[in-house]
C-alpha cells in the first residue's frame, strides 16, 4: 500500500474494514525498527506484547515484567509510528488491585506511552476493573482464554 495515501488506523477504521469484510492484520513488535518496518508494511495493529520485554530485557516470565518497562518500549514504538493502531499490553498485577489502579495504569499507556489502546487479558476476576478502563474512555482490546500473564496457579483456575 501507498504510504502516502495512508491514513492513521482508528477504531472507526477497523469497524469498517470488519463490516466490508476485509481482513485485519495484527503483529507483535517491541521496538522502534520493529515498529517503522511494520508501519511501512501496513500492519492494521502494532501490538506491544509482554514478548518483547522478555526478550529484550532478559525475563524469564511474563510475570517479572515491570510496568516502566512495558511503558518504555510503548513508548519506543509510538514515536515511530504514523499509520499502526497501537496496542499497549498491561503487565501482571498492573490492573489487578483496584479500579483506581487499572485506569491509572490504562492512562500512562496512553498519555505517556502513545498507545491508541491497551490490551489486557481478561476473566472473571479481572472484569470489573476492565469496564472501569473502558468507562474511564480508554479504549481496551481484550484478550480471553489462554492468559500468559497471569502466575501458573491463577491461569489454571481463570
Amino acid at each position: 500500500m501507498d504510504p502516502v495515501k495512508r491514513k492513521k488506523v482508528t477504531i472507526k477504521s477497523v469497524h469498517d474494514k470488519k463490516k466490508a469484510g476485509q481482513k485485519i492484520t495484527s503483529i507483535g513488535v517491541y521496538d522502534a525498527p520493529m515498529a517503522a518496518i511494520a508501519d511501512r508494511v501496513g500492519f492494521d495493529f502494532l501490538v506491544v506484547g509482554n514478548a518483547g520485554p522478555m526478550a529484550l530485557l532478559g525475563h524469564p516470565d511474563p510475570t517479572t515484567v515491570k510496568f516502566e518497562e512495558q511503558l518504555a518500549l510503548t513508548r519506543a514504538v509510538s514515536r515511530v509510528t504514523k499509520y499502526g493502531f497501537v496496542v499497549g499490553h498491561m503487565p501482571y498485577m498492573s490492573y489487578h488491585a483496584s479500579k483506581e489502579q487499572a485506569i491509572a495504569s490504562a492512562t500512562r499507556l496512553v498519555a505517556e506511552g502513545g498507545a491508541d489502546c491497551v490490551k489486557c487479558e481478561g476473566n472473571r476476576y479481572t472484569a470489573e476493573y476492565i469496564a472501569e478502563i473502558v468507562r474511564a474512555g480508554i479504549p481496551v482490546m481484550g484478550h480471553i482464554g489462554m492468559q500468559a500473564s497471569a502466575a501458573p496457579s491463577r491461569a489454571a483456575s481463570a
